[in-house]
């Protein structure tokens, strides 16, 4: 019998999952978001590759009656999902286990939906993990996935109107940088095939034999500049994203920088990008009430695809 192959791991950080994720869905939108996803009130429900735990929790939260089971691959997200079911007092509704999405631990038809965020687009293999979905889903229950532009140049945020020098040469360089980190990096790290998009992905829903496939979408889209947040929540939001961007660039730059000049992002071009980056980190914590001047927008668009099962 040949080993199921297991996904990458170790790829994401935690803090960086939850903190991306905190203001993707305003309470407004959730009813959407819920009925892209195929999730209703006392469903059991599969979250596949739940990392932090983002979704997992949101669903239980959201929806009377349901019992959410969270798998992931990474024990280390697994421990801050787990932290988190604990300060939002969610451990009745959910369970968190350690597993593989290719290979899922379960008999099949146990749940009434299952589902991921942002999974399939970074996986080797979509569609193996989409008919593991599938076994595990009772006829007539929900496949679903959210996915990511990860395998394209995606759109860039809107980096802010920053009263210092470099306003467009940061947007410029943050393009160039995250162009050469998709194509010549990242599908290396996490054992993907580049030439596999989001077109691919959504085609793999058809052909896996789901019926009534839906595409919907949205864009996730969040300002620490907007007035209905607080100065103080908008600066601790600013500053962390700050600061994790340039804790990465400084890893990127230690562990992949011959590798990125080679493909194109020179040294040079590394060091400036990290310069006035750090002048933007540091102009915030001068006085965090400039949150409101700079209006930074950060944003990611998502496709939400459905299908159900015959």
């Amino acid at each position: 019998m040949t080993k199921a192959p297991t996904p990458k791991t170790g790829f994401w950080e935690g803090e960086s999952l939850e903190l991306g994720r905190r203001y993707a869905y305003p309470p407004e939108s959730l009813p959407l978001l819920l009925d892209y996803l195929g999730a209703e009130a006392n469903m059991r429900i599969l979250d596949v590759g739940c990392g932090s735990g983002f979704l997992t929790r949101l669903l239980a939260r959201s929806l009377p009656g349901v019992h959410v089971v969270g798998l992931d691959a990474d024990e280390k997200l697994l421990e801050l999902a787990r932290h988190q079911l604990v300060e939002e007092g969610l451990r009745d509704r959910v369970e968190l286990l350690e597993g593989n999405a290719y290979l899922l631990p379960f008999e099949p038809e146990s749940f009434d939906l299952t589902t991921s965020y942002t999974v399939l687009c970074i996986m080797s293999d979509p569609m193996k993990a989409i008919q593991e979905q599938i076994r595990v889903t009772r006829k007539g229950g929900f496949v679903s996935a959210v996915t990511c532009f990860c395998h394209t140049d995606n759109l860039p945020h809107y980096h802010g109107r920053y009263p210092l020098p470099g306003n467009h040469r940061v947007d410029e360089l943050n393009y160039q940088l995250w162009r050469t980190w998709r194509q010549a990096i990242r599908p290396r790290l996490l054992d993907v095939d580049h030439d596999i998009v989001n077109q691919d992905i959504l085609w793999q829903f058809r052909a896996s034999g789901l019926k009534d496939v839906r595409i919907d979408g949205h864009l996730m889209l969040f300002s620490p500049g907007d007035d209905r947040v607080s100065i103080e929540e908008g600066a601790a939001y600013a500053s962390a994203s700050h600061r994790l961007t340039l804790e990465r660039l400084e890893k990127w730059r230690h562990e992949h920088g011959e590798e990125l000049a080679e493909a194109g992002f020179s040294h040079e071009d590394f060091e400036e990008l990290l310069e006035l980056k750090r002048a933007r980190y540091e102009y915030l914590q001068e006085d965090p009430a400039r949150v409101r001047e700079v209006m930074e927008v950060f944003t990611d668009p998502l496709i939400i695809t459905r299908g159900t099962k015959a």
